[in-house]
């Protein structure tokens, strides 16, 4: 059936998010003009979506009640059945048939918490696509078999494999970091409330939790051999833990106190200093031999690091632009060989520069992606992969490099 030829036109009005009022679906008869025939009380709140199917029927997607309702076109819009999703899966966002023209009344439901759904009204809806549904933060590569890990402020900790989820656990807490231990063998979350969750990394089994202050752990480190986990507090402070039996033991051994907080942190090649910075940007080196901060950054000129992923430093300082209304870089990445480097801003864009950045005219490729801030990107070592996520749209993609 033709949707352009069909008799009537359907309508909503979705400002209705009291309650107390009833959402409705609008009929109007055509002709030669559209007239207003009835309305439909439909739902107990917000209504998402409308799709008619090929047969002549109509579903309508709520968004508090998490209900689909099939209604009959051709019999006055008389209702013929219902379903409703379960709670985990939220309201619903979207629907789409399965296949397009067919009547066979399969769909696909987007909701909104993320996920995508397929089923029908008849049957069970299965998952197809998990996401995460709040603030994304926290991105980890393992650069042994080059598998993802996510946490967010929805408290999932989740760990993909091609493209594909591999498990998913939810803390008691939101979550806004994330490290993926050298050996590969336990993820470490970081909590808003201050808490460490160590994780089995191949079940997703709980390993430990460690109380490590009473503020957000924004950012977090292992060593390369694994021995040292460093963490970044939202009170300035880092603290670093001796991980043992590959990582599945921690024990405090040393507090360094900032007075601002930290977003990220490298290790240096030959293990003696830390580079860390802050959430206002401002670049500081640690010393791991007497736990202090490093009053003069000409100390430490000669020092190689592990990774870049501080937006601040000599060889990046050219992805700044140079001017006051350059973007402001959040998260960066070198590439596994040293000659890339990849940049995420507050306005959504993912920049991939030559490594060294010592130009504020250095040539870029530039891709928009997100509508907000570009919480992290990374790289991956195993293949031609680097990764990213958006803060509110709670997205991860995967970039091949070509």
């Amino acid at each position: 059936m033709d949707f352009m030829n069909f008799y009537r036109l359907l309508l909503f009005i979705d400002f209705m998010k009291n309650i107390d009022e009833k959402p409705s679906i609008f009929i109007f008869d055509q002709g030669k003009i559209f007239k207003y025939a009835f309305t439909l009380y439909a739902h107990s709140g917000p209504i998402n979506d409308l799709q008619m199917l090929s047969e002549g029927t109509v579903l309508s997607g709520g968004d508090r009640d998490r209900r689909i309702v099939a209604w009959d076109a051709d019999e006055d819009f008389e209702k013929i059945t219902e379903t409703k999703l379960p709670d985990q899966a939220g309201g619903i966002r979207s629907i789409y048939p399965q296949r397009p023209g067919s009547n066979d009344g399969n769909i696909y439901v987007g909701t909104v918490k993320n996920m995508v759904l397929e089923g029908s009204l008849q049957r069970r809806f299965n998952q197809v696509i998990f996401g995460h549904s709040k603030q994304l933060w926290g991105l980890a590569v393992n650069q042994l078999d080059g598998t993802v890990a996510t946490a967010g402020y929805d408290k999932h900790i989740i760990k993909w494999r091609d493209n594909q989820l591999d498990w998913r656990i939810q803390a008691q807490s939101e979550c806004v970091s994330v490290a993926v231990h050298p050996q590969g063998t336990v993820i470490a979350a970081g909590t808003i409330d201050g808490h460490l969750i160590v994780l089995n990394a191949n079940t997703g089994l709980h390993v430990a939790t460690v109380r490590v202050c009473g503020s957000p752990l924004s950012c977090i480190s292992y060593n390369p051999g694994g021995e040292i986990l460093s963490v970044g507090s939202q009170n300035g402070s880092l603290y670093l833990y001796k991980s043992t039996k590959d990582g599945f033991v921690y024990n405090r051994f040393s507090r360094m106190g900032g007075a601002h907080p930290l977003s990220g942190i490298d290790w240096s090649v030959s293990g003696k200093y830390i580079q860390t910075v802050t959430s206002d940007y401002d670049v500081a080196y640690w010393n791991l031999r007497d736990f202090t901060r490093v009053k003069n950054a000409l100390d430490v000129r000669n020092e190689t690091w592990v990774t870049q992923t501080c937006p601040l430093g000599y060889m990046i300082h050219g992805d700044w632009g140079g001017n006051k209304d350059s973007p402001v870089q959040v998260s960066v990445d070198r590439g596994p060989h040293g000659d890339v480097l990849v940049a995420g801003d507050t306005d959504g864009y993912i920049r991939l520069y030559r490594y060294p950045v010592l130009s504020s005219q250095a040539s870029y490729h530039k891709y928009k992606c997100y509508t907000s801030y570009v919480s992290s990107v990374r790289f991956s070592y195993t293949d031609n992969y680097v990764y990213s996520i958006g803060d509110t749209d709670a997205a991860l993609m995967r970039w091949r490099l070509t």
